[in-house]
């Protein structure tokens, strides 16, 4: 028969800080435990992704179950883990500098495409400009979009959504077909 647990927690949540003051850096969260059978979970995400660990504390006795940091996750984790820090620019002004420059370019091609789009669309229409006679060659970037909706699924998602707008929507409705071919 199991025993049931406490109804208070043995320890509490100053003894909780304490022990994360004493064992990870100044950057952590304490999660509280939800019901009589979870953990006060202590998680420390530094600047430094070698330096991240999470603990689980027994909340009535206050012993460690578990203590996962950089060296116990596997290679997967490793790697979205270092992606997220690069992508937030963790690794130093170099790496801030680079992720500004990214973003600056996609702002700029955003507004270039806008413009050039602007530029060379059909007459009073909305429409893409019309396909050069000597570019018959769709297969290659077509093969492309097929393999990155498959890599991407909302990507491929959406666009076999906006597929079938064209196909069922705008294809049918005459005034509004003139206006976007």
């Amino acid at each position: 028969m199991p025993t049931e647990a406490p109804a208070q927690p043995a320890i509490d949540l100053d003894t909780v800080i304490a022990f994360a003051q004493a064992e990870l850096p100044a950057e952590y969260t304490v999660s509280l435990p939800i019901d009589p059978t979870s953990v006060y979970t202590i998680a420390s995400i530094p600047n430094n992704v070698y330096r991240e660990r999470t603990i689980h504390l027994d909340q009535y006795s206050g012993e460690v179950l578990a203590d996962v940091g950089w060296a116990d996750y596997n290679l997967v984790s490793k790697s979205v883990e270092m992606g997220v820090a690069i992508h937030m620019g963790k690794y130093g002004l170099a790496n801030q500098l680079i992720m500004l420059a990214t973003c600056m370019v996609i702002v700029l091609l955003s507004v270039t495409g806008i413009v050039l789009w602007w530029m060379r669309r059909p007459k009073g229409r909305l429409g893409a400009p019309s396909l050069p006679a000597h570019q018959a060659g769709w297969k290659v970037p077509l093969a492309i979009v097929a393999v990155m909706g498959l890599l991407f699924p909302l990507v491929g998602f959406s666009l076999v959504i906006v597929l079938m707008l064209d196909f069922l929507v705008i294809s049918r409705l005459p005034k509004l077909k003139r206006l976007v071919s």
